[in-house]
Order: C-alpha cells, then sequence, then structure tokens
C-alpha cells in the first residue's frame, strides 16, 4: 500500500489497512502478511502499533526489505488503531 505525500497524516493507511484486515477476516482469512521498504518508517510504525509483528521478508520484491504479520481471531477483525482519529 501507498499514500501519496499530498494525501498524508489523514490516516488514510490507518483506514486502508483496517479495510484490508477487515475484508482478510469476512474471507476467512486467519493472518495478514505485509512487506515494505526500509525507507518507509511511517509505514513500519503504523503496522507496528496496529499489532503486527516483524517477520522475514517473504518475496524477493527489490524493496521488500522487512515483513509483517499479524494474526486474525475472527471475520471482521481490524486494526484497533485505525479508529483513532488525525492528530
Amino acid at each position: 500500500m501507498w499514500v501519496a505525500p499530498s494525501a498524508r497524516r489523514h490516516s488514510l493507511g490507518r483506514l486502508i489497512l483496517r479495510d484490508l484486515e477487515r475484508y482478510a477476516g469476512e474471507s476467512g482469512c486467519t493472518m495478514v502478511q505485509l512487506e515494505t521498504s526500509r525507507h518507509l518508517p511511517e509505514a513500519i510504525a503504523t503496522y507496528r502499533a496496529a499489532g503486527y509483528h516483524h517477520i522475514d521478508p517473504f518475496t524477493d520484491f527489490p524493496f521488500a526489505d522487512y515483513g509483517f504479520e499479524k494474526r486474525l481471531t475472527g471475520p471482521g477483525q481490524t486494526s484497533e488503531l485505525a479508529e483513532t482519529p488525525a492528530g
């Protein structure tokens, strides 16, 4: 996921992540795995704040420096942080 610089600081990444988790849970998935670049500290912080933990990257994509994983507990599981208003 990527948010254009002009659209940042409005919690769009958190909203996208929340919807991704909801869709995954409703589709029967029990885990979400993400990768990101070391050059995106905001993304790393967002994933960690949403309960993701670090795993090894799982593709050979050139910018996949960090992998993250979160186990979902049930249908519609969402990130608790995704509801936090922008600040």
